[in-house]
């Protein structure tokens, strides 16, 4: 099961919880991979999710798109965050 979620760092404690939730409800399931879009996620929540991942023998990644989401910006002439 391939699972994505586009969260911030102001909104990781939910995403955490989601997460938590997905693995616990679904132990039966050989394989989930949570992928996480986001532009700002730091070490705190980088570790969260990390021990979270190994509790249940998951694998969660998370893909910086900040560089992506400002360039499609510029493209429509609004200014980057």
């Amino acid at each position: 099961m391939n699972i994505i979620y586009s969260s911030s760092d102001s909104y990781m404690r939910y995403t955490l919880i989601s997460i938590c939730s997905l693995f616990e409800n679904n132990k039966e399931s050989e394989t989930i991979n949570v992928t996480i879009l986001s532009t700002d996620i730091k070490e705190t929540s980088s570790r969260q999710l990390l021990e979270l991942s190994k509790k249940y023998n998951r694998e969660v990644r998370v893909i910086d798109v900040s560089k992506q989401i400002n360039n499609y910006l510029k493209g429509c002439n609004l200014p980057s965050f």
